[in-house]
């Protein structure tokens, strides 16, 4: 938009303030031009406090920038909204808007070694598929995956977010199959701003603090502005064993009555629902499982007792009895200590003529989201020989009456220490830009470089050959000492594994606090995982009215971007990242580990380096083709293409049309199509082989069990991208004879092709005996024995998903007198709500094309059908008080849990998950002059509502985690309380 049609819509602009305007559209080159407006869902706020707000509206479009009158669905945040409704933490109350409800946030990650970060997830449709942007900018990614870490956006300074919840890459570029989200900075700011608050949950735990100051001025003679803000804050961990409603250990198990002679059935189905279920494949002092001891524990001091294995037992569960409670070890919020520092400054040279630069630092720390033992249990279970020195002689004798030689202990090693950890991240970024009006062109352009670097370590981590070369302990026949029978034998051939017999220490596995400090210090270790992630962008483009139809002018914008991202992932403990686990050399190791990459326990991440480069070029117009006829107000017509062209998977052309028409003042009637793509991420492109032993039938050989064999997940650099298209229709309703209010309701079909993932060995197999040539070239046969003896599973543009549902938003301010004439304040009501009506992915599968709904379904796509934020707000001179209400509708617990449409073999005892009401309320007192200074107390989850579900998860031998993390409130009632001042 010219400076001309600027000040047509809002008077002149003079000085640093068009600078700003200027600045504001150099900084959002690669996305879209800028303008002053108010914003419509405001607009008769705005007039009855005759008060004009500055807003730069983000509309899937570089030309439309009022959000209302573009064809692209908007939805705009106001920030101060969401810290008085969630002051403790932005990114977490970003999640808690229907439309990013999926998203992943500290509070929200289930068990990770990478805590800290979070990502947004509009749709529902996967995190990578939602393109994050900071003032218009991609922001740098913080991971091999390619998502960019919200938790690093200052949050003292944005002023507001904008959602466009349509496909948008023909305006913005890849990711923006979902939409964008844009946090806009207030870079503008003059004066001094900051706030104190601190916070804790009604359990005495998840304490937090928070701090920002925040300031901004005008030199030399107003040319130059400069604003600088730094914020640090801190959120305690919350540990599983602090929640009563988690002590009930609530889940999902397999029904052991379930048998051929008495199959599933309506009254009898496959799953069922239990409290207190428990782990019955080890326990705390170790459990022998199968053969003629089972059921065999040792008690602290190694005697041998029996366990009890209470009621519906399965290989992993039990009900009651002596199994272990899953939910006393782990963590369930992470925490996390962050300091944020952000700059920014602009140079005005003329009116014509400006640049400007600024430069982020963040540095986080976040403890690990996993406090569990080390667990040797199911295919990880010690292998204890008959000749080992620590078994009781009672075992011992049992053994050699049974003619058994080894037995198979689980364990849950407490003792071993909990794993723990830290993830480190440092964050800089650089950008530096300019702004010129040239002939009523406004030419921008920006050069951007950054880069986040991650450290985890991983502590307590138990090395697999280590502690199964330990607990292979014997008797020295010349001292009469305890050993490593590796000692008395040494290892010859192979060397790593002799290496790292070196210095065994013999460890007791029999009996809760058995093992020896000196056996602890030799098997356990630290895992660590480097990555460094980066990007520099180089950008360039103009916009303009060149010319007017008879409609209004015209607008034009066009440019090129050039990116580079860039990831490597690095492990200090290569040796044992990068072991194939084998049996062959340790007698003591389960058979069930050969063929496992990486040494550790857990987190064994593998090295990952890779390159991206991106090239586009794009163009949009926009077409008045009415005003002010009989049948139309208005009707415009936008169009944008992208020609896109990626190093590794080569060229793509993206489109956008759209189209608004006005029949009367109140109503807009809007329609958009687009193609969107997402292209590959590092990790997808060159992820090296993750190996595992292969278990498959084969069918070319009468669906026999295949002997061995190996199979290797891996990443593909052949990789395309994901093609999306995407239709939205909706309109808009400002009523002349309601004033204050405004609402709109879009309709929203997604379509991905192209998705990529795995199908896994045994589909590859399968689609090969098929006739799938393809999917042959894929599996390796020994000549001789024409049995199988690999299958690479890589990553495959194969999958599909389609979504579609329906957005609801309705705005109402008004002052109270305008009800009744001696009332005073301000009432302003505001409704976001969604409605999901289908959630499908169609992945190919060891029987074919299999296609699931996932609307509705709580466990796995968390997507409930219908959600909804009702936000009141009531302000009375000084005092003030906001009530909001988060609706989480009903659902499934598994929407393939229905024997009515899957089978009785996939039936569950009760597959229904009720609906949720929290309730968050905050009251606030200004005071000061003109009401500069604020206090406020807020209470989020007033009644102490626990999730739906209350703890339900799916058992795993591992842990449990509680189901829907990115839904339901974990925490319960929590209170903060802090001061704001802005002078």
């Amino acid at each position: 938009m010219s400076r001309k049609a600027i000040q047509r819509a809002t008077g002149p602009v003079k000085g640093r303030n068009f600078r700003h305007l200027s600045r504001s559209s150099a900084s959002v080159l690669a996305l879209m031009s800028v303008a002053v407006c108010v914003h419509p869902a405001l607009a008769q706020q705005e007039q009855a406090a005759a008060a004009p707000v500055e807003q730069v509206v983000v509309t899937g479009s570089r030309l439309i920038t009022n959000g209302v009158d573009a064809p692209t669905p908007v939805t705009v945040v106001n920030t101060q909204d969401l810290k008085t409704t969630s002051p403790g933490d932005f990114a977490a109350a970003l999640e808690q808007l229907p439309e990013l409800a999926n998203s992943t946030g500290v509070a929200s990650q289930t068990i990770s070694f990478a805590g800290g970060q979070s990502y947004l997830n509009l749709r529902g449709l996967g995190n990578s598929r939602t393109l994050t942007l900071l003032d218009g900018q991609r922001m740098v990614p913080a991971n091999v995956q390619g998502l960019p870490d919200i938790n690093l956006v200052p949050d003292a300074m944005i002023s507001r977010t904008d959602i466009v919840t349509g496909g948008a890459s023909a305006a913005y570029g890849s990711d923006a199959v979902a939409g964008v989200v844009n946090f806009i900075l207030d870079n503008n700011f003059t004066g001094v701003k900051g706030y104190v608050q601190g916070g804790i949950s009604d359990y005495d735990d998840g304490a937090s603090e928070q701090v920002s100051l925040t300031a901004g001025g005008n030199f030399f003679s107003d040319r130059l502005h400069v604003v600088t803000s730094f914020e640090y804050k801190h959120q305690d961990s919350i540990y599983e064993a602090s929640r009563p409603w988690l002590m009930n250990d609530v889940a999902v198990i397999s029904n052991p009555n379930v048998t051929s002679r008495n199959p599933a059935s309506p009254t009898n189905p496959s799953r069922i629902i239990s409290n207190n279920v428990q782990n019955s494949a080890g326990s705390l002092g170790g459990l022998i499982v199968g053969g003629p001891l089972n059921g065999t524990q040792f008690a602290p001091n190694g005697t041998p007792e029996p366990f009890d294995f209470g009621t519906d037992q399965t290989s992993s569960t039990q009900v009651g009895g002596s199994g272990v409670n899953g939910n006393l070890f782990g963590v369930l919020v992470g925490g996390l200590t962050q300091a944020v520092n952000y700059t920014h400054a602009d140079y005005n040279f003329s009116d014509d003529f400006s640049v400007f630069g600024q430069v982020q630092f963040a540095h986080d720390v976040a403890p690990t989201t996993s406090s569990d033992p080390n667990r040797e249990t199911g295919t990880a279970a010690f292998n204890i020989l008959s000749t080992n020195a620590y078994l009781p002689a009672s075992i011992k004798t049992a053994m050699a009456a049974d003619h058994i030689t080894s037995l198979s202990l689980g364990r849950i090693s407490e003792d071993f220490g909990r794993f723990w950890g830290t993830t480190n991240e440092d964050t800089y970024n650089f950008v530096g830009g300019f702004h010129a009006l040239i002939r009523d062109w406004n030419v921008d352009g920006y050069a951007e470089t950054g880069q986040v670097t991650e450290a985890v370590h991983v502590y307590n981590d138990a090395i697999f050959d280590k502690a199964f070369l330990a607990s292979n302990a014997v008797v020295n026949p010349a001292t009469g000492q305890i050993v490593c029978a590796s000692t008395l034998n040494p290892i010859t051939n192979n060397p790593y594994v002799a290496a790292e017999a070196v210095g065994c220490q013999p460890l007791d596995v029999f009996g809760n606090g058995s093992p020896s400090p000196s056996a602890l210090k030799y098997i356990l270790g630290t895992e660590i995982d480097h990555v460094i992630s980066q990007q520099n962008v180089f950008d360039l483009s103009a916009h303009g009215e060149p010319f007017s139809l008879w409609a209004g002018p015209v607008g034009i914008a066009f440019g090129g971007t050039y990116r580079t991202v860039a990831a490597r992932q690095t492990e200090p403990n290569l040796p044992i990242n990068s072991e194939v686990l084998s049996n062959t050399n340790i007698p003591g190791m389960p058979s069930g580990l050969n063929g496992k990459l990486g040494g550790y326990e857990l987190n064994d991440v593998q090295p990952l380096a890779g390159r991206i480069s991106v090239g586009e070029g794009f163009l949009e117009t926009d077409v008045p083709l009415a005003k002010d006829e009989w049948w139309a107000k208005s009707l415009s017509f936008d169009a944008a293409g992208r020609f896109t062209d990626y190093s590794q998977s080569g060229a793509v052309t993206t489109w956008k049309l759209g189209l608004v028409y006005q029949p009367i003042d109140d109503l807009r009637l809007r329609v958009t199509g687009s193609e969107d793509i997402r292209a590959p991420n590092i990790s997808e492109l060159y992820t090296a082989a993750s190996v595992g032993g292969l278990a498959v039938t084969d069918p070319f050989n009468n669906n026999r069990v295949n002997p061995g064999g190996y199979g290797y997940t891996t990443g593909n650099p052949n990789l395309k991208p994901e093609d999306a298209h995407q239709i939205t229709a909706g309109a808009t309703y400002q009523p002349s004879w309601l004033p204050g209010f405004s609402g709109s309701v879009d309709y929203y079909l997604i379509s991905v092709a192209g998705e990529i993932t795995s199908i896994g060995a045994q589909s590859i197999l399968n689609y090969c005996y098929q006739g799938q040539a393809s999917m042959c070239a894929l599996v390796t046969r020994d000549p001789s024995t024409g049995y199988v003896t690999a299958i690479q599973n890589p990553l495959l543009n194969i999958a599909s998903a389609v979504t579609d549902g329906i957005d609801l938003e309705a705005d109402y301010h008004a002052h109270m007198s305008d009800f009744v004439s001696n009332w005073v304040g301000d009432l302003r009501i505001r409704l976001l709500s969604n409605f999901l009506d289908n959630l499908k992915s169609t992945t190919p599968g060891t029987a074919g094309n299999v296609t699931i709904n996932r609307a509705g379904d709580i466990s796995n796509t968390q997507s409930p059908h219908w959600r909804a934020n009702l936000t009141v707000n009531y302000d009375l001179d000084a005092w003030g008080a906001v009530v909001r209400e988060r609706y989480i509708g009903a659902g499934l617990f598994d929407s393939t849990f229905n024997f009515a449409k899957y089978g009785f073999a996939n039936a569950i005892s009760d597959n229904d998950v009720g609906a949720v009401w929290y309730t968050d309320a905050t009251v606030n007192y200004h005071f000061g002059t003109d009401f500069d200074r604020e206090v406020y107390f807020t209470v989020n989850n007033v009644f102490n509502r626990n999730p739906a579900a209350d703890g339900l998860s799916s058992f795993s031998v591992e842990a449990t985690q509680p189901i829907g993390k990115t839904l339901y409130d974990m925490i319960g009632r929590t209170y903060t309380l802090g001061i704001r001042f802005n002078l």
